[in-house]
Parts: structure tokens; sequence; C-alpha cells
């Protein structure tokens, strides 16, 4: 989303500074001539594609920010990711912990009273 306002940013920043054409004056001399020679020359840079050129180079920019923007919004998704996973992990290991430490034990016992129940005739059930 930063990046996309970036680019905006720099595409009015081009347009403003692209409107204006460039203008050079400057003179040519010949030393080496027998009569001296001087020529004068002028320049105009056309605006357009000084505009092309640099809004290509701020697009450019600014999609090389948001790709690398979504790779560290990728990096801390997956961050994220693992750190559910590797809760989930510890909670099935306290989970096994439990029935191999207090549930089974405790079935054993129970289905070792209720046996016992049975065969002396103890039980609830007539």
């Amino acid at each position: 989303m930063r990046a996309m306002v970036d680019m905006a940013l720099a595409g009015v920043d081009v347009a403003r500074r692209a409107r204006t054409p460039d203008f050079s004056l400057g003179g040519m001399v010949d030393l080496k001539a027998d009569p001296l020679m001087f020529r004068p020359t002028a320049t105009v840079t056309l605006p357009i594609w000084r505009e092309k050129i640099a809004a290509n180079i701020a697009a450019a920019s600014a999609r090389r920010e948001a790709a690398s923007a979504r790779v560290s919004a990728e990096q801390l998704n997956v961050a994220a990711e693992l750190a559910q996973m590797l809760y989930m992990v510890r909670e099935a290991d306290r989970m096994i912990a439990y029935i191999d430490g207090t549930a089974l034990p405790n079935l054993g016992r129970i289905s070792a009273s209720a046996e016992a129940g049975y065969e002396t005739g103890m039980s609830g059930r007539r």
C-alpha cells in the first residue's frame, strides 16, 4: 500500500518537473582554421521523452519496493504460521504426555476395578 502511494507521488513529481523543456545555448570555436570560425549552438529537450523515461524509472522503483514489501509480508505470514504450528505441536505433546501419564493408568485401574466387581458380583448390574 505504501509503495502504491509512493508511486503516485513520484508520478506527480515527475509530471511537475517535466512540464518545462530544457534549453541550452553555446558556441563552438575552431581555432585551427585560418579565419577564426565561430558556430553558435542551441538545443531544446522535448519534455515528452524525458517525462516518459522518468515516469518509467519511478514506476519501476515503486514496483521494486512493492515487491520487497510483499516479500516481507509473506515472510511475516510464514513466521506466524510456523509459530502457530509449533504451538499446536506443543499442545499435542502435552496431550500425549497426559494420556500416557494420567489417563491410560486411570483407565487401567478403572477397568481392573470393574472387572473385579463383575467377578465378585459387587457390580451395580443384577
